[in-house]
């Protein structure tokens, strides 16, 4: 994508086979995550050329948990978010191969909205052909659009009413009464979030430039890090600024040392922004191994942190598994473990 073209919509894939093979099968606009754990800056990243962003994960369990986590931050940062469902947990790879490029725009055409999914995830808890099963879908798919806008609830409560059988004035009464505090509660948390993350990105940052320049110190430093962010699956949270470490590491194994000149003709012209704010750090780096281990450090808690903040927010709309719980306190533990 050429910076600046603004786009139509995008449709975001877990890897980049499924964006080879639905290009090959004519579906230009599909970009990557590379990974399920997409992030904020990924999220305004896309922001800077579409409104509108299918996700289409994986149709297992694992993908499912992904594109119910990817959906709420791609939202959060005010982008229409529609769900692709791949039928039979097949994979977009998979199904374009054998299905073609009609089939996969029709599953398009009918991507399901951010809130009808959750509401389609929420019922796989329950048994439909017990009472219980369905009074207790109903209960908490109420809860959950009770606490949103009025117009959004008069678009799905026929859907429960559809799922459950029940009458549709008692979904709405139902709707009502779960409405008030759920609304106050998870509106005033999700500002509390939003806050918090703004000030942890301008954190983020910091600790990122101060590890660019503690790499652009010497070669020994360089790897080290890398190899610590690979361990971690850590990741820059600008391209730019990850280009910048990769090129680095490409010259640094040509050059034992770095020519600055040499780097930045390796590097895209926007990238020389992250070059020289490097440079501006690397004076205050005492002890360059020490402080890219203690950067590394702090970007995980950041990471972990913020993971954690998306699961206590499935809890709090009543979309979270068991996976979900059991993934929340692994990281929880990972997290005190941290020196």
């Amino acid at each position: 994508m050429q910076k600046g073209k603004q786009l139509a919509d995008l449709i975001m894939v877990e890897g980049y086979m499924d964006v080879i093979s639905l290009f090959k099968g004519g579906v230009e606009n599909a970009v990557a995550s590379l990974g399920t754990a997409l992030t904020v800056q990924q999220a305004r990243l896309l922001k800077r050329y579409v409104n509108r962003v299918y996700i289409c994960y994986d149709g297992d369990a694992a993908g499912q948990n992904a594109t119910l986590r990817g959906m709420d931050i791609l939202a959060a940062e005010g982008l229409d978010v529609k769900i692709i469902t791949v039928p039979n947990e097949m994979d977009p790879d998979d199904y374009i191969k054998r299905f073609g490029r009609d089939a996969f725009l029709t599953l398009r055409d009918s991507a399901m909205t951010l809130n009808q999914f959750k509401l389609e995830f929420m019922a796989k808890e329950f048994d439909f052909s017990t009472e219980d099963g369905r009074e207790g879908y109903a209960k908490k798919a109420c809860a959950f659009v009770g606490a949103l806008q009025p117009v959004e609830q008069e678009r799905y409560v026929p859907l429960i009413v559809r799922k459950t059988g029940l009458n549709p004035a008692s979904i709405k009464a139902q709707c009502s009464m779960a409405g008030a505090a759920p609304q106050n509660s998870i509106g005033k948390n999700r500002n509390t979030r939003i806050k918090k993350t703004e000030e942890n990105e301008g954190k983020r940052r910091k600790s990122e430039r101060m590890l660019l320049a503690c790499m652009l110190n010497s070669k020994e430093t360089a790897f080290f890090a890398a190899e610590k962010m690979a361990e971690e699956g850590l990741k820059f949270s600008m391209p730019d600024d990850q280009q910048f470490a990769d090129e680095l590491l490409v010259a640094y194994m040509e050059n034992d040392k770095l020519p600055l000149e040499l780097m930045v003709a390796r590097c895209e012209p926007e990238t020389a922004e992250a070059v020289m704010a490097a440079l501006a750090e690397e004076a205050a780096v005492v002890d360059p191994r020490k402080t890219a281990s203690d950067c590394i450090k702090g970007l995980l808690k950041d990471v972990l942190t913020e993971r954690i903040g998306e699961l206590n927010a499935s809890f709090e709309l009543g979309t979270a598994g068991r996976e979900a719980l059991e993934e929340a306190e692994r990281l929880r533990r990972k997290l005190k473990g941290i020196s």
